[in-house]
This record gives structure tokens, sequence and C-alpha cells, in this order.
């Protein structure tokens, strides 16, 4: 199981020490007991004061809002050039009352992505989107969030949300099971997508290998069909072909 250290930092002077630290608990619960089953990826999540954090932790700013955060030197990545989320408090809690399901959001989603480089392909008929891997978005709004300990959290994806082979309702597409089928957004959500078209498709990187090419019937050859001409095995399982 894949670690991380996430270090929640106290920036704000809208949100007090001790209302961050009981957010802070729910969330290590929430990381613990939800998000770690889920994704394989154990984290220790911790609270710190500003000045205080670690170098080699994952950090995730709680701050009044981007401009402050700005001229407080929080830009994209931490000083040691590490994942780095950031709470513009004073901004959410004027849109929706509260900052911790925003906390929650951005805590997820920086455990399952923290490069933000991830992407994975959905298919169409002629061509395929890219849907970047944010847990979170396609279930953000407050109406599908839970709590934890009295504390607001997010609901967040499940990794078949991703996987477009599922029928629907087959499994849990996210944590409380709003949604029903893969890739579906939810009202008050969104996906981030980019399109990939099959005339340029995908290519191969590395060193060079003789013109080989792509074996049939192998998963590099796959990626180059649209889904619509995938074929369905005609085999029964068990049977044997005639001789």
């Amino acid at each position: 199981m894949r670690s991380a250290h996430v270090q929640f930092v106290h920036a704000s002077t809208v949100v007090s020490y001790a209302d961050a630290r009981t957010v802070v608990r729910a969330l290590r619960k929430q990381a613990r007991q939800h998000f770690a089953p889920a994704y394989g990826i154990r984290a220790e999540v911790e609270l710190v004061p500003q000045g205080r954090q670690d170098p080699g932790a994952w950090q995730i700013v709680i701050a009044d809002g981007a401009v402050r955060a700005a001229e407080d030197g929080w830009h994209e990545t931490t000083q040691s050039g590490l994942p780095l989320g950031k709470v513009l408090a004073e901004k959410v809690i004027g849109e929706t009352g509260g900052w911790s399901s925003t906390a929650s959001h951005e805590l997820l989603e920086l455990l399952a992505d923290p490069y933000m480089s991830l992407t994975v392909v959905g298919f169409e008929h002629h061509h395929a989107r890219l849907f970047a891997y944010e847990i979170c978005d396609a279930v953000q709004d407050d109406r599908y969030s839970y709590f934890i300990d009295g504390v607001r959290v997010s609901d967040f994806v499940t990794p078949a949300w991703f996987e477009g082979f599922h029928a629907p309702d087959s499994v849990p597409f996210d944590h409380r099971g709003h949604c029903v089928r893969p890739f579906h957004v939810l009202s008050g959500g969104y996906a981030s997508v980019a399109h990939q078209d099959w005339v340029r498709g995908w290519r191969d990187v590395g060193p060079p290998r003789g013109k080989i090419g792509h074996a049939l019937g192998s998963r590099r050859e796959r990626r180059r069909k649209p889904r619509s001409e995938w074929r369905r095995s005609q085999s029964a399982p068990g049977a044997r072909r005639p001789r």
C-alpha cells in the first residue's frame, strides 16, 4: 500500500486553530477508514501552524483567499517541490457556509493524483475522452456530502467510476452510492476532459526497437481502435472448439 504524509498548514485568520484541529481529525478518519480501502493509499494527516511544516511533507494550506495565499508565498508546489493543495477558507465559507467539505475534497484528490498527471480513457463511438483523475469533482455538491463526528466531508468516486466496462448499478461508483454508472457526473458536479482523435491516436515513446509493430490482439493494438470496434468473445466459458 502506498503511503503519504500530508500536513494541513494553518495560515488563516477566519478559521481558528481549534476548528481546524477538529476538521483535520475527521479528515484523518476519512482518509484511513473510507479512502484507503478504496484506493490502497495510506495517509498520515496532521495539522501544523504556519512556519512549522515539515519540508518533506505534502501540504494543504488553509488560507483566507487566493491573494493572501500568494502574498504569503503559497504557489503551485511546496518549497521542496512537493504536492501542494489550498483551501481558500474565506471564499468558500462565503459561498457555502463552511470549509470542511472543501478541505476533504482537496485532501482526497491530492492523495489520488498528487501531481495532477493521471488520466483515464473513456471511449465513445469514434473518439475517446481523457478524464482527469479527479475523484471528488463529479460528486462535489454538498447535497452528496456526509458527516464524520459532526464534520461535513466530501463524497468521492471509486476507481470503478473510471472503468467503462461496468454495467449500470453493478458496483459502487462512489462512496455514498449516488452515481449509477461509470463517468456519471451528478448535478452540481463536473468532469475535466480532453478529446483524443483516432487519426493520430496513441504513439509509442522509448528507445528504438526495430519495426516490431503492434502484436495482433495485444493491448497496444487495442488502444488504436475506437471502443465501438471492440468485439466480444464468442466462445462460451469452458467450451472447447471442435477438432
